[in-house]
């Protein structure tokens, strides 16, 4: 993977990506609230960033019920940027959690599967 590094304002960038995000699933009206604040410009690949963040907030919204929010967080942190992404959506057991990064694993079993995908979108951010 090629990374392109460049000073970056992403309180903008995840700003503009919550933009874009509105019109993923729009019949489930659920609403992204974003908590940024002010953060520093630190040079990063912010397609990759986005790209990292997209996916979870793909995630989120694919499992959350009609209606309800994802908070999407970035705060600085002893020196270090932490995102987050949270939702009110099923959850994932512990035990499932450790797998959510693996290629091709889905938490939902497969004879009752809900929801299409592949299993790949949070896998690429290895």
């Amino acid at each position: 993977m090629k990374f392109n590094f460049i000073k970056t304002n992403l309180a903008k960038e995840i700003k503009s990506l919550a933009e874009e995000m509105k019109n993923y699933l729009p019949e489930k009206n659920i609403k992204l609230v974003l908590n940024t604040g002010r953060l520093p410009f630190i040079r990063s690949d912010p397609d990759r960033i986005m790209q990292v963040l997209r996916n979870l907030i793909n995630n989120a919204k694919k499992f959350s019920p009609e209606g309800s929010k994802v908070f999407v967080a970035a705060e600085l942190k002893n020196k270090m940027l932490q995102f987050s992404v949270n939702d009110q959506g099923i959850g994932v057991s512990p035990d499932n959690q450790k797998r959510i990064f693996d290629p091709f694993f889905q938490a939902e079993g497969t004879m009752q599967r809900k929801y299409q995908g592949t299993g790949l979108g949070l896998a690429m951010l290895q």
